[in-house]
């Protein structure tokens, strides 16, 4: 202790004397302490045991799945931001903050003025008043149209009836006439006998009284004949009575089936105008579509609203969440559906396998990869969060995916590094398709092989992996 003392005045006095030498000797003394310190603590080199020193790389193994880097769009459902659907003036508001409701209740109402008038409940009013008066109705006009077709029906049998009662009609006149006729014939063949038989008129009385009776019976027959062929006509089915009864029946058969359908069509449009009207005077008052709390109410009473303002927001019913990404075609067909992709969310990494990739383009020409979000992340996302999400992707048959960074590129051919025996070697490869940060090696390296990332390595490089 005491020797350094010495050694410490001497070296005092020595620097009083020259003090320029001094000073450049202790710079001189920190310089060589610095470069010591940086040459042992110096990143990126080791020395292996012949003593080379050996450069320490970060590399990328062929062999391993390629990852790109996405943001997705969380989706959540059980949220729902209840929307204006209508123009008017909050009325009255039946819900706060905080407040639980179940499903159907009515939040709010809004009117047509600042009265609190709606045109639109009026004329759903008017629309059920109808619809009512028709279902009311309906019944008692459907059985007036039954007992129509029955009228008709029992007139067109009255018809075929009052037919069969003419052909019978019709039998017994033809007897009639028959027996006439046979009478006629008797009288006409007294008539000629006593003709050629009267001598001095002898017979005159008797002849008078003969023709007589034949002028009776003729008038008779002729009545007689008159009338058949008044049946013969009714009855037959080819002469018109008989076909007008049957196109009367018909005709009104029709008629009362048009008008049925009249009746049923009005029963459906009067309907379906009264959910038309029930449907616009509902836009008024809007109402939960499902159990939950109000988060929040965005107006208050008398404040004028317009369609899609905000009017309640609710949370309930089903919560799930859901990130949306959308890729280029080129890399959705990629994506790995068995290795999971790493989603980042504050200061965690989850793992998650996709639930969908779709089969066609859905935002114009990108592709959705759809991912289920676990449970615990929903209180942790929002409606609309954009989400980092590392998405490992299939290799192409016959290539091997690898950085970007890793090939190098000149006007006729394109070369990776690789580990071999320690040392960096240039590889010439045949390139692909690009994804993300990746590109396919088609031919040139295999995927044994380490592809080393870092730019500033040259041909037999004694190299090191991190």
């Amino acid at each position: 202790m005491l020797k350094i003392r010495r050694l410490f005045q001497r070296s005092v006095v020595a620097f009083k004397k020259r003090p320029v030498a001094g000073l450049l000797g202790i710079l001189s003394i920190l310089l060589l302490v610095i470069l010591i310190i940086a040459r042992l603590t110096r990143p990126g080199e080791s020395t292996d045991t012949l003593g080379q020193v050996a450069k320490v790389v970060e590399v990328y193994r062929a062999g391993v799945s390629s990852k790109v880097t996405y943001n997705g769009q969380v989706e959540k459902a059980g949220v729902v931001k209840i929307l204006s659907q209508t123009a008017g003036i909050v009325n009255a508001i039946s819900v706060v903050e905080g407040q639980a409701v179940s499903r159907g209740a009515l939040l709010l109402a809004i009117a047509a003025n600042y009265q609190g008038s709606n045109p639109a409940e009026i004329q759903a009013a008017i629309a059920n008043r109808q619809y009512r008066m028709v279902l009311d109705t309906f019944d008692t006009q459907k059985e007036i149209i039954v007992k129509q077709k029955e009228i008709a029906s029992k007139a067109h049998d009255n018809t075929v009836n009052l037919a069969t009662i003419s052909a019978q009609a019709r039998e017994d006149t033809t007897g009639l006439i028959n027996l006439n006729q046979t009478m006629l014939d008797a009288l006409q063949a007294n008539l000629s006998a006593l003709q050629a038989n009267n001598p001095g008129n002898v017979n005159g009385s008797a002849i008078l009284q003969i023709q007589g009776t034949m002028a009776q019976v003729s008038a008779g027959q002729n009545q007689l004949k008159s009338a058949l062929r008044n049946l013969d006509y009714q009855v037959s089915s080819a002469n018109p009575p008989l076909q007008l009864a049957d196109q009367q029946r018909s005709l009104t058969f029709q008629q009362l089936e048009l008008q049925q359908k009249s009746l049923e069509l009005n029963r459906d449009i009067s309907a379906l105008q009264a959910k038309m009207a029930n449907i616009s005077a509902s836009s008024f008052k809007p109402t939960a579509p499902f159990a939950g709390k109000v988060d929040r109410v965005y107006v208050r009473r008398l404040q004028a609203v317009s369609p899609g303002m905000p009017l309640v927001s609710l949370a309930g019913g089903n919560r799930s969440s859901r990130l949306v990404v959308r890729l280029p075609k080129d890399t959705a067909v990629r994506v790995s559906n068995i290795e999971p992709s790493t989603l980042r969310i504050d200061s965690r990494s989850i793992e998650i396998l996709p639930l969908y990739v779709s089969s066609e383009a859905t935002d114009g020409s990108l592709y959705s990869v759809v991912y289920s979000l676990p449970e615990d992340v929903y209180p942790s996302v929002t409606e609309g969060d954009s989400l980092q999400i590392d998405i490992p992707l299939s290799s192409i048959a016959k290539s091997i995916a690898v950085p970007l960074e890793a090939v190098f590129q000149t006007q006729d051919s394109a070369y990776v590094f690789t580990i071999k025996d320690g040392k960096a070697r240039a590889s010439k490869v045949s390139l692909g398709k690009v994804s993300g940060k990746f590109i396919d090696i088609v031919s040139g390296i295999t995927a044994d092989d380490v592809v080393i990332l870092d730019r500033t390595v040259a041909q037999d490089t004694p190299v090191v992996s991190k």
